[in-house]
């Protein structure tokens, strides 16, 4: 007796690329959206600026500050963040993704849920 497989490699493949593309940038936008909840305002800059753009390979999200006008860069970011010997941190970035982990573990699994129907 003789058995025959199809390989379904390749459609797997695509689809968990699309997945992943799109659980980042879910993610990325919601992490980006928290983390403007939390951040100090004090001309708005670094608040408006705050972005995010999944990496060339698909697995990872880098925040960025998006340089939209009439924003420019805002590289002070990461002082605030961390502090300096000068000032005291003041986190944002990493409460709005350490204080979402469950939600963010839903999305991805809802999103690989979606692409597997």
């Amino acid at each position: 007796m003789q058995v025959k497989f199809k390989s379904n490699k390749a459609e797997v493949l695509a689809r968990t690329e699309k997945a992943t593309r799109e659980a980042l940038n879910i993610v990325g936008d919601q992490v980006v959206g928290w983390a403007q909840d939390l951040a100090p305002v004090d001309t708005g800059n670094m608040k408006s600026s705050l972005d995010h753009q999944a990496e060339s390979n698909d697995t990872e999200i880098v925040g960025t500050s998006n340089g939209k006008a009439p924003y420019k860069d805002v590289e002070y970011a990461i002082y605030v963040e961390l502090g300096t010997h000068r000032t005291h941190a003041q986190p944002f970035l990493r409460p709005a993704i350490e204080g979402n982990q469950s939600t963010i573990r839903q999305i991805i699994e809802d999103t690989f849920a979606d692409a597997f129907k």
